[in-house]
């Protein structure tokens, strides 16, 4: 996975940073160990011994099969589980926007960024709300509004919402929207098509997955899956950094 090189001397790393941080290297520990496991599974034995030779209970019960079996399997299993991984890396880094632009307006309200709010009158107490109720309302919205807008749009927004408040610009530090895209586009093949390209992922992911065809299963190596990993992890360094300048 790229790792994104800052300068030494910048203020510290954010709680939500550190968090997704930990997440992903989680996802990468468990990625080399369930390798490592397979690798040694298959290494083991004749083509017709059965795992329950050198696997106990209670995973023996789930893995009555033969060695040749597990080696045939090996390739789709990695596969899904390159596939589940992004899933998690997706939903982390969308966790990490939410608390972290969360945390960043609470501590800088603007004067100038403004957001629409929508309540149903039956929500309002009959006390109607305090001004921090309000804030966080609007908030909320506000972050609502980035994380459903268009992947190629999303870091824009949260740059021109940084540089908005703060006055910190992080645009420069980031400028392939394709890349920033790619993991929104590839998670949502796996969770709406059992990791099946559609239609908008021939025409969202061609250039990443060059040759892809629609239904086909969504071709997620092991150098594309870092690329993708590591795209999500700069990306929310880059925020942080913008973040963190002022708090």
């Amino acid at each position: 996975m790229t790792r994104l090189t800052l300068n030494p001397g910048l203020p510290k790393r954010t709680n939500a940073l550190r968090t997704l941080e930990d997440q992903m290297a989680g996802l990468n520990d468990m990625y080399w160990l369930i390798r490592a496991a397979n690798q040694d599974f298959v290494s083991r034995g004749s083509a017709d011994e059965k795992l329950l030779s050198y696997v106990k209970a209670p995973v023996l019960s789930h893995l009555d099969i033969t060695r040749s079996e597990l080696i045939s399997a090996v390739p789709d299993i990695e596969l899904r589980m390159r596939h589940m991984m992004l899933v998690s890396a997706v939903s982390y880094h969308e966790d990490y926007i939410a608390t972290a632009l969360e945390a960043f307006l609470i501590l800088n309200p603007s004067n100038t960024t403004t957001s629409s709010i929508k309540i149903k009158l039956s929500d309002v107490p009959a006390t109607g709300f305090t001004k921090d109720e309000i804030r966080n309302k609007v908030i909320s919205s506000m972050i609502d509004d980035i994380i459903s807008s268009r992947y190629k749009e999303r870091f824009d927004r949260i740059a021109k919402l940084i540089r908005n408040v703060s006055g910190n610009d992080i645009r420069n530090n980031w400028t392939d929207d394709s890349l920033g895209a790619a993991p929104f586009e590839a998670r949502n093949c796996v969770i709406h098509s059992a990791g099946h390209a559609d239609a908008r992922a021939v025409v969202e992911l061609s250039w990443f997955f060059p040759g892809l065809n629609e239904g086909a299963l969504l071709p997620l190596d092991e150098a594309s899956l870092w690329r993708l990993l590591g795209a999500l992890r700069d990306m929310a360094r880059i925020i942080d950094l913008g973040i963190r300048k002022k708090t």
